[in-house]
């Protein structure tokens, strides 16, 4: 998310969304590469304007590096958050591998597909699931993103990022 103001992109369509939430409403975010970054709540926060100030915050301080890999995100909010909604957000093709550090070592590792694992998480659980693509040009971004939302009643959008 680095090139192209992707991550100033997402950032700004986080802010916009969580603006628009109403107080009855609650959010939790994730923000993931080769590890996966939560919000030290570790709960889902109702959308009031301190808890979305604060939050912003500490989503402004947040940098991009690594892989593009949102498996363990999706894992702990389908297992710990049972949420109605999740809002996936991706800067380019989901990584088909992982870096594993064993006994000093670093290896990688295959993983399914995130369309897979979505599949098996979501079987019987029936979250609204919707995505967005940051690129330049949108054969950048994975396109499973499309399939993801629509097989998951959410709605896919296409967000075009800066050149530098």
């Amino acid at each position: 998310m680095s090139k192209n103001n992707k991550l100033g992109a997402a950032k700004q369509a986080l802010e916009s969304t969580l603006e628009k939430l109403g107080p009855d409403e609650n959010y939790y975010i994730y923000f993931y590469s080769d590890n996966t970054v939560k919000m030290l709540e570790g709960h889902m926060l109702v959308a009031s304007p301190g808890n979305v100030s604060g939050t912003m915050q500490w989503v402004n301080g947040m940098s991009s590096t690594g892989f593009t890999n949102p498996r363990d995100a999706l894992a702990d909010a389908f297992g710990k958050l049972k949420p109605s909604t999740i809002w996936l957000l991706s800067d380019g093709k989901f990584s088909s591998f992982k870096r594993v550090k064993r006994g000093g070592k670093t290896r990688l590792i295959g993983l399914p597909s995130v369309l897979k694992q979505i599949r098996r998480l979501n079987a019987k659980e029936g979250v609204r699931i919707n995505t967005i693509g940051f690129a330049e040009s949108e054969d950048e971004v994975d396109g499973s993103l499309k399939d993801i939302a629509e097989e998951n009643g959410g709605t896919y959008q296409y967000i075009r990022s800066k050149t530098d």
